[in-house]
């Protein structure tokens, strides 16, 4: 086939021209035992799925202190791919925070809009947005203003 063709192809599916796996993820589950064993269905958890959202955008994004230390912003990147922004109420009130994206490029969020806000009680961490390119191939850019206010 035509190369250019090949080429186009492998960027669909999420290659770079260095053949670098760009846009996607693979996952395997194997399981080696002695002893017999069975999976089985799990209702889905959505408290589970909350925490293993912001599991790695604590443990491996960059915090910033925000509001004298009160609040811990997040920012996780995902390569070439997205970022993703978590929020941290470590003071002693609840918390409404707004994180606004709307001056970003070529973005869209998880939310289906650039600017969320969000309650976030004390001593809990919420997931604000996950950006990511809305055309894949196009130059893309992030911008960030927030407010908090204390309940």
């Amino acid at each position: 086939g035509d190369p250019e063709t090949i080429w186009r192809d492998l960027m669909y599916m999420g290659y770079d021209r260095s053949l670098d796996l760009l846009y996607c993820r693979t996952v395997m589950l194997a399981f080696h035992s002695d002893r017999s064993f069975a999976l089985h269905p799990q209702p889905f958890d959505a408290n589970a799925y909350e925490e293993a959202m912001e599991l790695p955008i604590k443990d491996f994004g960059k915090c910033k202190d925000l509001e004298g230390g009160r609040v811990k912003l997040y920012t996780r990147r995902a390569g070439y791919s997205g970022v993703s922004f978590a929020v941290e109420n470590c003071g002693t009130r609840p918390l409404e925070f707004t994180l606004d994206c709307a001056d970003s490029k070529n973005v869209m969020s998880h939310r289906g809009q650039l600017r969320a806000s969000q309650r976030i009680p004390v001593k809990e961490t919420k997931v604000l947005h996950h950006l990511m390119p809305e055309t894949s191939f196009d130059p893309w850019s992030w911008s960030i203003k927030y407010s908090a206010k204390w309940l």
